[in-house]
């Protein structure tokens, strides 16, 4: 368990990158989050296997923009846009945030 308010934020500082949280009209720019975009295999129907991304952010509970989770919201990270799918606090002051991908 990382113990302190300032703990979380120097561990985000020292790994994370920089989003921008967008909630209503207001746009919060320079969150520290750290972004994962791995791949997620799926079985359907027992006989074919997919690869899947699965992006997620996770950043301290205190970092996520005041009204953060409604569907209009938007996450730009790394060049892509997201919407906050779920916000997930670990308990532990952390919170993982699933994502999917904004397709124009």
């Amino acid at each position: 368990m990382i113990e302190t308010a300032a703990d979380r934020a120097a561990f985000i500082a020292d790994f994370g990158v920089l989003a921008a949280w967008t909630v209503g009209a207001t746009t919060t720019e320079d969150i520290c989050v750290l972004f994962d975009n791995g791949t997620v295999a799926q079985s359907m129907q027992d006989t074919v296997s997919v690869l899947n991304r699965r992006a997620t952010l996770t950043l301290a509970l205190d970092g996520l923009p005041p009204g953060a989770g409604d569907e209009t919201d938007r996450i730009v990270v790394k060049g892509g846009t997201y919407l906050p799918k779920a916000i997930e606090p670990d308990g532990q002051g952390f919170v993982v945030v699933r994502l999917e991908m904004v397709v124009s």
